[in-house]
């Protein structure tokens, strides 16, 4: 895979999945952890990527499907469910993110992804 596009790729991505991980896991750590296995899992993939809004919907899913083998880990079931503040994010948007996080999950990364990442109602 050309370095050039992984460089860019992970300096376009990774504020927006750290989110979605983060939605997930409410914790910054865990979600830091997500997102660095995303980008390994995109770097040794030998999967041809179309655009570049086929390279975003892949890592998008990925993030996702990671973010919730994580919560479903077993240890991570013992954990305290209460959500730590994300450094990444000011006073008044971890505010905001609290409220989304109370919502159930179906609910959560629909708000995400309609807002944050463009993506229609239908998708």
């Amino acid at each position: 895979m050309n370095p050039e596009l992984i460089e860019q790729t992970v300096r376009d991505y990774s504020g927006k999945l750290l989110k979605i991980a983060y939605t997930y896991t409410k914790n910054t750590c865990d979600a830091e952890d997500i997102v660095q296995e995303v980008f390994l899992s995109f770097i040794t993939s030998r999967q041809e990527f179309a655009s570049q809004e086929h390279i975003r919907a892949w890592l998008i899913r990925v993030t996702i499907n990671k973010s919730k083998n994580h919560v479903k880990s077993a240890w991570i079931a013992k954990r305290s469910k209460m959500p730590e503040p994300c450094e990444e994010l000011s006073c008044q948007e971890n505010t905001l993110l609290d409220a989304v996080l109370s919502l159930e999950e179906k609910y959560r990364i629909s708000i995400h992804l309609f807002y944050y990442e463009d993506y229609s109602i239908k998708d």
